[in-house]
């Protein structure tokens, strides 16, 4: 009789490691949902996170973009009024 209870519990825990190795035991199966949402939660935190610094990123990048832009044009109109300038003066001394 103690060898059937023997044999009963061997294959209780042999049927446990086996739902263990397929995924399908109850406390893993939960252990697993509970990963997962946590998981799934640090992604989501992430990724809006990531949008935020990509749509700062992007704002520097135009910000800075502008800044080279203004500074392009008043070197391109001081030096423009640079040579109407000198070509004036060559006039006048040729006047």
């Amino acid at each position: 009789d103690a060898d059937a209870d023997e044999g009963a519990s061997s294959s209780g825990w042999k049927a446990e490691i086996e739902s263990i190795t397929n995924g399908t035991h109850p406390a893993l199966v939960a252990e697993l949902a509970s990963h997962k949402a946590t998981m799934q939660q640090q992604i989501t935190q992430a990724e809006a996170l990531k949008n935020a610094q990509t749509k700062n990123v992007l704002a520097l990048f135009e910000c800075d973009k502008k800044q080279v832009d203004d500074e392009y044009k008043a070197q391109l109109e001081f030096f423009q009024s640079r040579l109407i300038d000198s070509l004036e003066q060559k006039q006048r001394a040729m006047a």
